[in-house]
């Protein structure tokens, strides 16, 4: 750098796909109103991904990053199979990017397990390739922490459930909440007998590959699973419960939100510092939907791992030490758990306190007509394992 010039802003590049069709509908709006078996047909004849948006993201120490986002024309059921063409779309994206000059490239939502969990991607191109997956780890379980507490949940005597336990950010989560919960359930239907061995890791921990069982008397329940629709229904959850959800696309039915008594936050979104500069003519594919000062935590992991050189190594590892490294990275530059979330909107103190005393409200309702049903020697449930008036 010569005497009077501006530093360089690091860039960095990031790896996506539409959510849903809405996402398709905002990057082509002539799709709108086409059946969706064609706007599916022709989203697999793509053979390139889409340079869709840049931003600019300032540090509160002053430094930049400049980010560069290509779009991979997939629907996640698409990109679930993980074929050749997939995995070609997903190197040339990565290319186009170490192109532009990107020091570090991040994969999110499904690309991140695309070419043996971006190991593939990383070995192709020159540059260091990560998921995201541990900073989402963190926030999540900061979000979860937090509602567990405005619900009055004492984690010591919760029974808590991860989703998706056998996942890279499943299994981290669970072995983060193992010594912190009472009792710990670890669902999956996949990898079976690794489920069952991560369960002997401690006295407090079980198994199923029931996720209705599972969910019964449970406090909290951390869902990160890889399925691509919904997975958790509403009427599962007990009264008075937290539900974090991870995964994109979700995987807790909408209607559990408008389920009076339960608690259910997205997880891993996260608060970017400063006013970032969005350069795009989309108004929410961009972002994935989300307010422009905001951004999911996979992105957001590759921001802070651009801004600190020396967490540009084996960014796809997973660990404590790691994730503590990016959490104080992210104090550091002003990135912060963007409070608690619900289906693209942020949750009022008043709904918080409507949501505990409704739940109070149904546990209570359930004990008195169980008591009845006793009293009157007729057959009927009685309250679910757990559920107590506070």
């Amino acid at each position: 750098m010569t005497e009077g010039t501006e530093p360089e802003i690091p860039i960095f590049g990031f790896i996506m796909h539409p959510l849903d069709l809405e996402d398709v509908y905002d990057f082509e709006p002539g799709s709108i109103g086409k059946p969706v078996p064609l706007v599916k047909k022709v989203l697999g004849w793509m053979k390139e991904s889409w340079e869709i948006s840049s931003v600019i993201i300032t540090s509160q120490t002053g430094q930049q990053v400049e980010a560069r986002i290509q779009c991979v024309p997939r629907l996640p059921e698409q990109m679930i199979v993980d074929d050749e063409d997939i995995r070609e779309l997903v190197l040339q994206a990565a290319k186009k990017l170490e192109a532009d000059g990107a020091k570090i490239i991040g994969l999110g939502a499904y690309t991140a397990i695309v070419g043996d969990h971006g190991r593939m991607i990383e070995r192709e191109v020159g540059v260091p390739v990560t998921s995201g997956n541990g900073f989402t780890v963190w926030t999540a379980l900061e979000a979860a922490r937090e509602a567990a507490d405005q619900m009055k949940i004492e984690l010591s005597d919760a029974r808590a459930v991860v989703i998706g336990a056998t996942g890279s950010i499943g299994r981290v989560c669970a072995k983060q909440l193992q010594s912190e919960v009472k009792e710990l359930v670890l669902v999956g239907h996949k990898n079976v007998d690794r489920l069952a061995k991560m369960a002997e890791a401690g006295d407090n921990i079980s198994f199923s590959t029931d996720i209705k069982e599972s969910l019964r008397g449970s406090d909290i329940v951390i869902s990160a699973s890889s399925d691509t629709g919904v997975i958790v229904e509403a009427d599962w959850l007990k009264p008075g419960s937290v539900v974090c959800d991870i995964a994109r696309p979700r995987d807790v039915a909408e209607e559990a939100a408008k389920t009076t008594g339960i608690l259910v936050i997205e997880g891993g979104i996260v608060r970017l510092p400063g006013e970032p500069e969005w350069d795009s003519r989309f108004t929410t594919f961009n972002n994935l939907g989300l307010p422009p000062n905001l951004s999911y935590a996979c992105f957001s992991e590759t921001a802070l791992r651009a801004l600190e050189p020396d967490l540009r190594k084996n960014a796809l590892g997973i660990n404590v030490k790691e994730i503590s490294a990016l959490a104080k990275a992210a104090e550091k530059h002003g990135f912060e758990v963007a409070g608690l979330r619900n289906f693209d909107r942020t949750l009022t103190e008043e709904e918080m306190t409507r949501t505990r005393r409704k739940a109070r409200m149904r546990v209570f309702s359930r004990m008195k007509h169980s008591k009845f049903v006793r009293k009157a020697g007729l057959s009927g449930e009685s309250p679910e394992a757990g559920e107590t008036v506070s």
